[in-house]
């Protein structure tokens, strides 16, 4: 039992002997940090909600509290996280958009400053999107190779 702990413990994702230091500023960009206290703020407010939501009789899961480990998955700096981040920002542009283009669609009558927020909104989504696929950012993730401790391989 102890072995399994050892193998989590050094596997890559979880050594310390990788250089985590949040202020060493080539280690760690601060726009890396942004996306990253974005996303964890964006899932604390989904994991409220749907917190909330439960205190007063109404049962669902807030999709979205995924956020919450997409951030700190960005922080730990895990590929597939950073992929995982992706297809949320993804997903947000299509919702996002797919309202704007309904409320349109469907006859509403749609307000100026509603649609410059969310002209906004996927302009944030857009640039969260470009910081994440940029190759400066991409170099300081780490990705378990096949056969290491801890990739399941040993399962």
């Amino acid at each position: 039992m102890q072995g399994d702990f050892d193998a989590v413990r050094n596997s890559p994702v979880y050594s310390t002997d990788q250089n985590f230091d949040m202020n060493d500023q080539d280690a760690y960009p601060n726009s890396l940090k942004i996306v990253a206290i974005l996303f964890i703020l964006f899932g604390l407010y989904n994991l409220g909600v749907m917190i909330y939501n439960v205190l007063h009789g109404v049962f669902g899961i807030q999709m979205f509290a995924l956020a919450l480990f997409a951030g700190i998955g960005l922080l730990v700096r895990t590929e597939v996280w950073r992929i995982i981040t992706l297809c949320i920002i993804c997903l947000f542009i299509v919702l996002i958009s797919g309202f704007a283009v309904g409320a349109y669609l469907t006859g509403h009558d749609v307000r100026f400053w509603p649609m410059i927020g969310i002209m906004l909104a996927i302009g944030v989504l857009v640039w969260l999107g470009w910081m994440l696929t940029r190759a400066e950012i991409k170099q300081h993730f780490t990705r378990q190779q096949e056969g290491e401790a801890g990739s399941g391989a040993d399962i």
